[in-house]
């Protein structure tokens, strides 16, 4: 097999080995899909979902969609402070309509990128609420989720 070509990746030649690693957590949320994506200026951005556990003393705060980063000057472990991108507005239902049963899916569509200018990071997401679709079968509400496009920048870069 060819050796990796290094010049593909133009911020990571030469580094061999995981740089740092870490977990972005609180008690009583839940952040969970994640994706990531790097700058031109090697700062970091990540996004993911994000909601409360029931019985928080935060109050109730449906599957929304947040964004963090980091500057690449920034110390090792350390990511910025979240920002919100779309909050949801209410309970989450899945297309499967399983009798009332918990839903089984979320996460599907999401996603980050960088835009072609090399500063600008767009990210995909789903949260919860809108206007959710019927089924005909059971008259159950199906699918009350929707998707999100939003772009930010990290300063300094």
């Amino acid at each position: 097999m060819p050796a990796p070509d290094q010049t593909a990746f133009p911020l990571a030649a030469g580094i061999s080995g995981v740089i740092q690693a870490s977990v972005f957590g609180s008690d009583w949320d839940y952040r969970s899909f994640p994706s990531i994506a790097a700058n031109e200026c090697n700062d970091m951005a990540v996004g993911y979902s994000y909601s409360k556990a029931p019985g928080n003393s935060g109050g109730t705060w449906y599957p929304s969609i947040y964004v963090a980063g980091r500057s690449a000057s920034d110390p090792l472990g350390i990511v910025g402070g979240e920002r919100l991108l779309k909050k949801g507005t209410d309970d989450y239902a899945s297309f499967q309509d399983n009798g009332g049963v918990v839903p089984v899916r979320w996460g599907d569509y999401s996603g980050m990128a960088l835009d072609p200018d090399g500063k600008t990071f767009w990210y995909v997401g789903e949260y919860s609420g809108g206007n959710p679709a019927i089924s005909i079968v059971s008259g159950n509400a199906l699918a009350n989720w929707g998707t999100y496009v939003g772009s930010f920048t990290i300063p300094g870069c």
